[in-house]
């Protein structure tokens, strides 16, 4: 039997493919071994391992422990001040001001259907927190039954008496004049205590 040779176009063509082969081998191989090297372990870069990351959900965020913070040498705890209330300095008047009452007089009789008009005078005017009020002293009993923050008589005030205001029972009933302050419940100053007489 014999063996025919290749002829000479059949090897050129061997010649040319082969070396193209081997490449084409070379780069499969080398690419199916940095394939497997990612797959066996991680990348390095920079000398430093880089762990495989995972992605981050809800439940992973809430899972993780909550680490109070340290605290360092000169850390100082927060300084919270409460502001305190101002005291409140009550208005110094003159030795000789006074609440004057003006009428009616002292032991005047009115009549249980026509209450009396109170009247009084206050030299100075009246700052903007400042009023009057006005008391009744029936039967050992104080009353308060109105307050007012401004003249209303020229430069004088006045106050009508409300007729519900003196119980039917009562002979003798005091008024009395207050200054006050809406900074304090204590009055100001206060004026001198008239008695009525009802008949």
């Amino acid at each position: 039997m014999t063996i025919s040779k290749p002829t000479s176009t059949r090897r050129r063509t061997i010649y040319t493919f082969a070396p193209l082969l081997l490449l084409i081998a070379c780069l499969v191989s080398i690419n199916f071994v940095n394939w497997w090297t990612q797959q066996a372990a991680p990348i390095s870069k920079t000398g430093l391992e880089t762990a495989v990351t995972t992605p981050i959900t809800n439940e992973t965020i809430a899972n993780q422990p909550t680490i109070p913070p340290t605290a360092t040498a000169d850390s100082s705890p927060a300084l919270t001040t409460t502001p305190s209330a101002i005291p409140y300095n009550p208005p110094t008047f003159p030795p000789d001001t006074r609440i004057v009452l003006l009428g009616p007089p002292g032991d005047a009789a009115f009549s249980s259907k026509q209450p009396p008009v109170l009247y009084w005078q206050w030299p100075l005017p009246l700052d903007e927190d400042q009023f009057f009020v006005v008391h009744l002293f029936i039967e050992g009993t104080e009353v308060e039954i109105g307050t007012i923050n401004e003249p209303n008589l020229g430069l004088y005030y006045q106050w009508q008496v409300n007729p519900e205001a003196i119980p039917t029972s009562a002979e003798t009933v005091g008024w009395q004049i207050q200054l006050f302050s809406q900074q304090s419940d204590t009055p100001l100053l206060m004026s001198e205590i008239r008695s009525l007489s009802l008949r």
